[in-house]
């Protein structure tokens, strides 16, 4: 059973998410990038599904700050505010050590997919 941290602004986007993943993974949520590094402190985290689009702390400055500490974590990028045809964000997420990109709306099964992928 592996730790899953969800980090989404949109709390029906988180739930679903938890809904799907919870008979399989023990699943912890977030509403932006400060509520996920108070988690991180006192949890072990395999795999982080995090939207880049977010109030107080964005995904993209938790993942630049973030970024050494979570080596040994797997990344999801959540986005429906980013063209899947955008070089430069792709290339970003690359930068930031991220494993995958799902962007909204997504099915379950691309969200189970996504998870075989990159812990696999």
């Amino acid at each position: 059973m592996s730790n899953i941290l969800i980090v989404d602004d949109n709390e029906d986007v988180r739930r679903n998410i938890a809904n799907s993943l919870k008979d399989k993974h023990t699943v912890l949520q977030a509403g932006n990038g400060k509520e996920a590094e108070k988690i991180l402190k006192t949890n072990d985290i395999d795999l982080i599904f995090i939207d880049i689009v977010m109030p107080g702390k964005s995904g993209v400055e938790f993942l630049m700050e973030s970024k050494f500490s979570l080596k040994d974590t797997k990344i999801i990028i959540i986005t429906g505010n980013i063209s899947s045809e955008s070089q430069e964000f792709v290339n970003l997420t690359k930068t930031l050590g991220v494993d995958k990109i799902l962007y909204k709306p997504f099915k379950k099964e691309e969200l189970f997919n996504a998870i075989t992928e990159v812990m696999s």
